[in-house]
């Protein structure tokens, strides 16, 4: 499906506010994946070649049904510098600044039959002193 290409102020406020709806939307990855694609306007097959991937690749991510290596992750992150790592979605109003719009706390929505284990809370402790 071809979609018509987007205006140069489009783009640009894509680009601006991708990190802050990607930290306040916590996309899973095929929507991130295509987030970042669609923000520097290319199309799958541009977006592959630029970060070293396959054309059946992006689209098969995209639509959820990739099973992406870091490096891969790594690679769809890096024009805009994204790296990957544990967030909880409580400390996400920790990380985007101050928008004026309030921020969901709460896990994402999963899409109807997507089923996974709830995980347990993140909790950090101290090691004995005498273990350092």
């Amino acid at each position: 499906m071809r979609y018509p290409k987007k205006s140069p102020e489009t783009l640009l406020a894509l680009r601006r506010g991708l990190v802050q709806r990607i930290l306040r939307e916590q996309p899973e990855i095929p929507e991130a994946a295509r987030w970042i694609r669609e923000s520097l306007g290319l199309n799958q097959q541009d977006f592959a070649r630029l970060v070293g991937l396959s054309t059946p690749q992006v689209a098969r991510l995209e639509r959820g049904e990739a099973n992406p290596t870091l490096e891969t992750l790594l690679a769809i992150g890096k024009p805009y510098g994204l790296s990957l790592g544990f967030t909880h979605p409580s400390l996400a109003q920790l990380l985007v600044p101050d928008t004026g719009a309030p921020l969901n706390a709460t896990p994402p929505t999963r899409r109807p039959g997507h089923k996974r284990a709830p995980l347990p809370p993140l909790s950090f402790t101290k090691p004995p002193d005498d273990d350092i």
